[in-house]
């Protein structure tokens, strides 16, 4: 399929002749919306001399992310072995403190942004890589991704054991591979597999609606410069199958995954028992509606005359545009629907119960938008490039700075865990008897941890991508980036045994212990990270690649 690239016409050594009226511009069309470099590699984004160009903002958000969660773990750790957590629920009486309430208040603000934001670039990172419609194009996908994850899984899951049944007196269990913190990297394999019918089905209809900008530039603009590259055989095809045939297969394979998703669910938890019905129906909805705007949006863009080009253009990538944002909206008022279920029918300690549901459809949700971001990006870039949208949010955003602390505010009373996200629930974690807490009723406390997520995940990633996108150093770079999968995988066969270590030598505040045993953590794992970077296999095995 063809790439519609713009470049500067000085650079392309020549005039255009845009019947539009745009002489500083030219339309060039590169084949496959995957550009391969001397180095065979892939991305859509090349520098000046035709190498990739490196997402270095997206880099450091995914390093922040595994560091902020890191730091939560060894957190949770300290909350679990000095008994605060079960003993002292109401954070504003001692033995706690502003300390304690300040890192607390940290761990629990993390928990609501963090893990969703790397399932979103993980979606995003996919769209540059999955290459759908080149032979054994699924096929290499899934290998790379298993290759990547499932060798550091093992080797994290059986150090793991090691360390639990070594240093704190467990047996074993497979839980230590499954249900420990290792659940996120078989979950993440499991999320991009779950998602592979509807990336290949938006994949297929964007290829579709660039056919449509070529076939509509070529007619419109008549420009000597535009050649369409000679399509590949392999282009129309996925797994050998040709698109009259792929394309129902994966439109039904997407339907009956999202429905299957919810079966499960609903048998293992009631859902629709619980009253919770949009629930079940959030990620069929977003799943067929999502792709289905960016369809209207290429018939628009078929709709073009001469005469009204470039505004249909503009509406059309509008239109594509909204489908990437209709998902975090969907999240806001589908999974808003509902509340959150309390303490009284699902205790607080207690990790599989219906909220587990809405904490995974989050992360699914979460890496579907990042795909559909990545998807649609170049749609994004040239409505961005005609709209002064940039000044207006900072604007915007300078004005409305007197709702800045809404977004901060921790409402620690009604805050409640999930697995692994944090929501809000209407019953007050000290007193079940109190009155419930209007905000958080009728879905309000699902909305507001909605609202919280979305603002943090946006207001990081602009940031990142205004003032991170830089390599710094490259050993710097290397080593900070490619430590954090080794730092994942490790800190937790350290941090309950160091926890356990201090207190016996007399460290009992909390939050020093907090601090101590972070700092320690972080110095082992990048220690044995050292270890691994030195030797070829270790290398390989979590794919590090040496500094040249």
């Amino acid at each position: 399929m063809a790439q519609i690239e713009m470049i500067d016409a000085a650079k392309a050594g020549g005039a255009t002749n845009n019947a539009q009226g745009d002489e500083n511009r030219v339309i060039q069309v590169v084949d496959n919306p995957q550009l391969e470099n001397k180095n065979g590699t892939t991305d859509t984004i090349l520098d000046k001399g035709g190498k990739r160009k490196r997402l270095y903002w997206i880099d450091w958000c995914r390093t922040q992310s595994v560091l902020n969660v890191v730091l939560g773990h060894i957190w949770t750790d300290v909350l679990l072995q000095t008994g605060f957590d079960r003993d002292y629920p109401d954070r504003m009486k001692p033995p706690w403190d502003e300390r304690s309430r300040m890192c607390d208040y940290g761990v629990d603000h993390g928990t609501l942004h963090t893990i969703p934001m790397f399932f979103l670039l993980s979606g995003f990172l996919n769209s540059y890589t999955f290459r759908a419609h080149k032979k054994n194009g699924v096929k290499g996908f899934i290998m790379k991704r298993v290759m990547r994850l499932l060798p550091p899984w093992i080797f994290g899951g059986l150090l793991f054991s090691f360390s639990q049944m070594g240093f704190m007196n467990k047996e074993f269990t497979v839980d230590y591979f499954f249900f420990s913190h290792l659940w996120f990297i078989w979950a993440l394999a499991a999320f991009t597999a779950g998602c592979l019918p509807y990336h290949i089905l938006l994949r297929t209809l964007v290829m579709d609606d660039k056919e449509v900008s070529v076939s509509l530039l070529r007619e419109f603009m008549k420009n000597e410069k535009l050649v369409a590259a000679e399509q590949d055989s392999e282009q129309t095809r996925v797994c050998g199958l040709k698109k009259q045939l792929y394309l129902p297969m994966i439109i039904g394979g997407n339907i009956l995954l999202v429905t299957l998703y919810g079966i499960v669910w609903d048998l293992l938890f009631d859902i629709l028992g619980s009253g919770r019905i949009w629930w079940l129906l959030h990620l069929p909805i977003i799943s067929v509606l999502t792709p289905t705007l960016v369809w209207v949006g290429t018939k628009v863009r078929s709709l073009s005359t001469k005469d009204n080009f470039k505004s249909m253009m503009f509406l059309a990538d509008c239109l594509q545009v909204l489908a990437a944002f209709f998902i975090p909206l969907a999240m806001f008022f589908i999974l808003g629907a509902h509340d959150a279920c309390p303490n009284s029918k699902c205790s607080q300690n207690t990790f599989f119960t219906v909220n587990l549901f809405y904490s995974i459809t989050v992360a699914i949700s979460c890496n579907m938008a990042g795909i559909t971001f990545g998807e649609v990006r170049e749609q994004c870039e040239r409505v961005i490039s005609k709209t002064s949208w940039t000044k207006f949010l900072a604007v915007f955003a300078l004005l409305m700075s007197w709702a800045w602390p809404f977004f901060t505010y921790w409402g620690w009373k009604y805050i409640k865990g999930s697995g692994f996200l944090t929501m809000y629930q209407y019953e007050s974690n000290t007193n079940v008897t109190e009155v419930p807490d209007p905000l958080y009723k009728n879905g309000g406390g699902i909305m507001y941890a909605q609202v919280r997520m979305w603002f943090w995940i946006l207001s990081m990633l602009l940031f990142a991508k205004a003032y991170c996108d830089h390599l710094i150093n490259k050993h710097f770079h290397a080593h900070m980036t490619q430590s954090g999968m080794v730092f994942y995988l490790i800190h937790r066969c350290f941090t309950p045994i160091l926890v356990k270590s201090f207190l016996a030598g007399g460290t009992t505040d909390i939050t020093t212990l907090w601090l101590v045993v972070s700092i320690v953590t972080y110095v082992l794992c990048f220690i044995v990270y050292g270890i691994f970077f030195s030797n070829k296999y270790t290398r390989s095995m979590f794919g590090l690649i040496p500094v040249k």
